[in-house]
């Protein structure tokens, strides 16, 4: 074993990529520069410089994605000039090909940390550098990276949206209804389940606006409009803490920029002025 094969522990195959950038999750956000904000960082360098240590690490097409932990302080991280932001935070600020490959490094990282076991023999699975999925040494099963489907629904009347609000929402903030396809079930007949459930209307027309993998844990959104439900509102208290209709040009404290729900939301306005 060379010297960088032990700097480097059980990511022996880094050495081959140590002058590629890299997107570093570290305590819990993601690494950047103070003064460019720029994500992908030459992490060679800053193992000694910041004390990195590699927990996970991945080379997805040539986008290279570590996860790990550093003993520094933001201060003394703010010294030699970088910062750790939330993941959602810096989402909101970057363009959205960037978005796209935090969003998907999150997502690996995360099932990687999560998915540790054949689901069928229980032996440890086998993680392959530079391709998606895992393998079981024992069964030779394959395993690839989980994304569970949801939809979203923005229903609209006129000049007004219905927006709603779960408990976990940060306060004041309103955005859409969703929820989870269940098994057997279409996007459509989600969408519709989950409208009558949650604000017991009843919709008919669907317009499908577009998709987002939401790594939070790991979904992937799949959003439609609906106009003019039919029904009295009946909110369903358990999953939805209020719900309102609002008009355009007076609308709540929205969802954060890099959702796809504030796109539909901003889309259906353009439309309806």
């Amino acid at each position: 074993m060379n010297s960088t094969d032990a700097q480097y522990g059980d990511f022996k195959h880094l050495s081959a990529v140590e002058n590629q950038r890299a997107l570093l999750f570290i305590n819990g956000g993601i690494l950047i520069e103070t003064i460019s904000l720029e994500a992908f960082l030459p992490w060679c360098l800053l193992f000694e410089k910041i004390a990195f240590h590699v927990n996970q690490a991945h080379l997805d097409g040539q986008t290279l994605m570590m996860s790990g932990h550093t003993a520094l302080s933001e201060g003394q991280l703010a010294l030699l000039g970088y910062q750790i932001l939330p993941i959602r935070a810096f989402l909101n600020q970057s363009v959205t090909q960037l978005q796209n490959k935090i969003m998907r490094a999150y997502h690996w990282l995360n099932w990687d940390s999560h998915s540790r076991f054949c689901g069928k023999c229980g032996s440890v699975l086998i993680s392959i550098f530079d391709k998606l999925e895992k393998q079981c040494p024992t069964c030779e099963m394959t395993i690839f990276p989980k994304a569970s489907p949801a939809v979203m629904v923005l229903l609209h009347r006129k000049n007004e949206l219905l927006l709603a609000r779960s408990p976990h929402f940060q306060p004041g903030v309103y955005s859409v209804i969703a929820g989870f396809v269940e098994i057997g079930e279409s996007a459509e007949e989600a969408a519709k389940r989950e409208t009558h459930e949650e604000l017991g209307l009843t919709i008919g027309d669907l317009r499908y606006f577009a998709s987002q993998t939401w790594p939070f844990p790991d979904s992937f959104m799949m959003a439609f409009t609906s106009s003019d439900p039919i029904g009295e509102l009946l909110i369903d208290k358990i999953e939805i803490e209020d719900a309102k209709w609002f008009n355009v040009r007076n609308l709540p404290t929205l969802p954060t920029a890099g959702s796809i729900s504030r796109k539909l939301i901003e889309s259906t306005i353009k439309e309806i002025l």
